[in-house]
């Protein structure tokens, strides 16, 4: 007999799973960008990539980290799409 889980809707939003898969598709999403020819972000990269720490306020300090190193509103747009708060 086989097992199965139930999927269920994690009410808690910032719990440490989903801030670690949250923090990894960052990481994958800057690869993807840097890789297709974004400047902005292939020369600041690594900078960026170190500012991605699995935390609460994540979002909030990658926008402006992004804006500070100067990355075009569209991109900045793009991301906070991709990744908004609400699953």
């Amino acid at each position: 007999m086989a097992f199965t889980s139930i999927l269920r809707y994690e009410r808690d939003i910032n719990n440490q799973r989903y801030l670690k898969c949250l923090a990894e598709g960052m990481g994958e999403w800057i690869d993807v960008k840097a890789s297709t020819g974004n400047i902005k972000i292939l020369e600041h990269k690594e900078e960026i990539k170190k500012e991605i720490k699995p935390s609460p306020s994540l979002m909030n300090n990658m926008l402006e980290k992004m804006k500070a190193i100067g990355i075009k509103e569209d991109i900045l747009v793009e991301f906070k799409k991709v990744f908004k708060r609400n699953p």
